[in-house]
């Protein structure tokens, strides 16, 4: 293996086939980590409600533009805060929710809908987490790939785990090292 930089890189056709995100290695790890949470993780559809936490981040807004402009899912909700909430929107969500705002469960739930949250990507965890898990489907997909909290040492708290059981949920937890390999 050598060192040093490249105007150009050569790959083999080997190397790349059946990894279609290969090509998106010119967005870096933030565009292949939300490619593959919303292409090849939960797989979403026209036809989901989505729900990024961290939308206004590198990974989220990458993921909010996937999922609505590329993908087209029915409704795209950015957990954002309020100063980040008209760009969040401007890239694609449809609604965002304050999570700084002691009515971030309400206005999360208004921002969702009454159908729920069909595929939720976590990039944050904490109470984004909690709320969001509450408002999911029944069958939904979560993709969880960041902590916040438990970075800087506070537990990650579920209030109402049993919703996890009742509404039939898969969850599914990937370090974002994990996802981009």
């Amino acid at each position: 293996m050598q060192a040093g930089s490249a105007d150009r890189a050569r790959a083999n056709e080997s190397e790349v086939q059946g990894k279609p995100y290969a090509s998106l290695t010119v967005l870096g790890s933030a565009g292949i980590t939300a490619y593959q949470a919303i292409f090849e993780e939960l797989k979403v559809v026209p036809e989901d409600v989505v729900v990024i936490s961290g939308a206004s981040g590198a990974v989220g807004s990458m993921a909010v533009q996937y999922a609505k402009k590329v993908v087209g899912a029915a409704r795209v909700v950015g957990i954002a805060a309020a100063k980040k909430a008209d760009w969040v929107k401007s890239i694609g969500a449809d609604a965002t929710a304050d999570y700084h705002s002691t009515s971030f469960a309400k206005d999360l739930a208004a921002a969702i809908g009454p159908q729920g949250a069909s595929k939720f990507l976590d990039l944050t965890g904490g109470p984004a987490l909690d709320e969001t898990l509450k408002l999911m489907s029944v069958n939904g997909h979560v993709a969880v790939a960041g902590n916040m909290p438990s970075m800087s040492g506070t537990p990650q708290t579920i209030t109402a785990p049993l919703v996890i059981v009742q509404k039939g949920l898969t969850i599914r937890g990937k370090h974002t090292a994990g996802i981009c390999a």
